[in-house]
């Protein structure tokens, strides 16, 4: 009934706490959810990671699962540990990007650039898969002009 009053010129003050208070509710409920999934959740994934690289190396294992035949592994793994503390470095902003800091904030801006790059390339790509499919359609189903497969 508060929301109501907001129709109202006297008593449209009343309206500010009841959305008030339905936004503060409803920020309190999702939130703590939002964090749980989507950064908890990977800073978990991320531990992992570099806790399985530190004990593989450490045990002298040189095949990991999911890298089949190869040491690649080796290399990826450190670039992609250090690529994610430099571009967290970059979103720093409480200390000057000077000296180390401003050096690691430069390479966490192209590993941003490079994530975001991939990421939109991957999109385009995908776009491009959907247009080759309906056109193989329109041409082979629709107009046949090409032989079915």
């Amino acid at each position: 009934l508060l929301m109501l009053t907001r129709l109202s010129r006297k008593w449209g003050w009343l309206s500010r706490w009841s959305i008030a208070t339905t936004i503060g509710i409803g920020s309190g409920l999702a939130i703590p959810v939002m964090i749980q999934a989507r950064i908890l959740t990977q800073l978990q994934a991320g531990s992992e990671v570099a806790l399985k690289y530190m004990n593989a190396l450490h045990e002298g294992v040189k095949y990991l699962p999911g890298y089949p035949n190869t040491e690649l592994w080796k290399v990826g793994v450190p670039i992609l540990i250090v690529g994610t503390l430099c571009a967290l470095m970059y979103f720093f902003f409480s200390v000057p990007h000077r000296g180390v800091i401003g050096h690691a904030a430069k390479i966490g801006i192209w590993v941003l650039m490079i994530g975001f790059g991939a990421s939109f390339g991957y999109t385009v790509m995908a776009r491009l898969s959907l247009f080759i499919g309906r056109v193989l359609f329109l041409v082979k189903d629709w107009l046949h002009v090409l032989p079915p497969a």
